[in-house]
């Protein structure tokens, strides 16, 4: 009987209001996360208050990094994580291109002959349309390293999950470390490429739980 009381009380602390949220790596779906309103990040962030529609997860190695697909209003989804730099936690937020994007971009031709060069250290972009996002040049920090990716919250795991879809990925930075160019291969040769920001944690300056 003592033991059912206390796995009653238990059940009832459970229930107790969600801890207020102070890292977006706290963030589950439905929270709401709002940008700093300063001039110096993009237009469609600044200012903007964004819901997380889904919480995904990457394994590099045996390290969970949860990836936030937020979206605002009528806009295209972005996705955000938090990421380790020298010691220093900055927040990503990344846009997926489309294929006529990189073709203007970046040529594919150019793409695709740099992921199978190892000695092509550097990308250089043909073409500065998408402002605020785009660096001229970039230099690569991973090579086709491989990774594992679930479409579920497992980022608490203790060690990789079974299952999840691998592939592979490679890292161009711009020399300052404020933007990036991520490219991601999927089983049949599908690609992924990504304009991202590499961000401060000020930039987000609220945060609060869907309820």
């Amino acid at each position: 009987m003592l033991k059912a009381f206390s796995s009653l009380i238990k059940s009832f602390k459970k229930q107790d209001a969600p801890q207020e949220l102070t890292s977006p790596e706290q963030l589950s779906k439905g929270d709401m996360l709002r940008f700093s309103d300063g001039f110096n990040i993009p237009e469609e962030l600044r200012g903007e208050t964004f819901q997380v529609q889904k919480v995904a997860t990457y394994f590099y190695g045996d390290v969970g990094a949860a990836q936030f697909v937020i979206k605002s209003g009528d806009q295209k989804p972005l996705y955000l994580s938090v990421e380790d730099f020298d010691g220093e936690e900055l927040i990503v937020i990344s846009k997926k291109l489309k294929n006529k994007e990189v073709e203007a971009l970046f040529g594919w031709d150019r793409l695709r002959a740099a992921m199978k060069d190892e000695n092509s250290r550097e990308i250089i972009a043909l073409d500065n349309s998408v402002g605020d996002w785009l660096g001229e040049s970039y230099e690569r920090r991973v090579f086709g390293a491989s990774g594992h990716y679930f479409e579920r919250d497992v980022r608490h795991s203790d060690g990789t999950p079974s299952g999840g879809e691998e592939f592979t990925y490679f890292e161009y930075y711009t020399s300052e470390e404020k933007k990036a160019l991520e490219i991601e291969v999927w089983e049949g040769d599908e690609i992924e490429v990504c304009l991202s920001l590499i961000r401060p944690m000020t930039d987000v300056v609220e945060l609060w739980r869907k309820s």
